[in-house]
């Protein structure tokens, strides 16, 4: 082989002539044994079809047929894309056990974040920043929590038993495992109230339970709620590296995106060519017909 223009003997060029071929679907020359014996049957029910005349009519039969086996290798093609995108749910839980990730309940988490293409840090609002922000400038590690640090923890659990509909405890322990792998029991929901005498008594209990919480477990509650940020920010490093070995196991399973356009292309093109042959030779043969018809007047 020279260093310019390619192989120039036989062997060569034989083997050069196989260098591109991947899945096969842009192949002219390899035909397997499935799609010969299935040329085989194109061309004899082609022929019995059209019954071609000449030889330009059975080229044109030819070509008909071997067009017809490369848009099967598409279908082809196109049946595995399908069977993979089924199997990307089952991929995607191998991949997330692979990891090794102690992901316990936040495994299915994970999992909507990968179809949205979405960050767990996105969940993390500008209220809970600002909520942050506050309680950081009340509370100091090294000081007992002061009197407006307490009134400003209570009031936030206030509001929390609202929104999760629930207790003083159960308001510590969502937000607990909104920090954290943990996963303990869920948390009680209240019924909604009937009258406003439940509803009073409903608020009266959680305002009993509110003013009963012990300085510990109000830390824990501002604990969990400052790292919270931390958290989801870990939570999107572990994303990132099983968004990597999804992203890996797609590029092993499908072609690149610019080889996908280009068999697309190739599809677009074979359909064409199956379109313009077949008019070919219909046309081709009404023009015969058409003389003979002449001829037979004539005579």
């Amino acid at each position: 082989m020279t260093n310019k223009g390619g192989p120039k003997t036989r062997e060569g060029k034989s083997i050069s002539s196989k260098n591109a071929i991947k899945h096969g679907i842009t192949s002219k020359k390899l035909l397997s044994d499935e799609e010969s014996s299935k040329l085989t049957r194109i061309l004899k029910s082609l022929t019995e079809e059209h019954t071609p005349q000449g030889e330009t009519e059975e080229i044109l039969i030819k070509d008909l047929a071997m067009i017809r086996i490369r848009l099967d290798r598409f279908d082809q093609v196109e049946t595995s894309l399908f069977v993979i995108e089924q199997n990307k749910q089952s991929a995607l839980d191998s991949i997330l056990d692979s990891e090794k990730i102690h992901l316990r309940d936040k495994k299915s988490e994970f999992i909507k974040k990968i179809e949205a293409d979405k960050t767990f840090s996105e969940d993390f609002t500008d209220q809970e920043r600002d909520w942050c922000l506050k309680a950081t400038r009340l509370t100091n590690e090294d000081q007992p929590l002061s009197d407006e640090a307490l009134e400003f923890l209570r009031d936030s659990i206030r509001r929390d038993c609202q929104l999760h509909k629930t207790d003083p405890l159960g308001v510590i322990e969502i937000t607990q495992n909104q920090s954290s792998y943990s996963s303990r029991r869920t948390s009680g929901h209240y019924s909604r109230p009937e009258n406003e005498h439940e509803i009073e008594e409903r608020n009266q209990f959680i305002e009993s339970e509110i003013m009963s919480l012990t300085k510990y477990r109000l830390e824990s509650y501002l604990h969990s709620k400052l790292s919270r940020e931390a958290f989801l920010q870990e939570l999107d490093e572990m994303l990132f590296q099983i968004k990597s070995a999804v992203e890996l196991y797609r590029d092993a399973a499908l072609p690149p995106q610019g080889e996908m356009d280009r068999i697309y292309r190739y599809k677009n093109n074979l359909e064409k060519q199956f379109s313009t042959k077949l008019s070919q030779l219909i046309q081709l043969q009404d023009i015969k017909a058409k003389k003979a018809r002449i001829k037979a007047i004539q005579n």
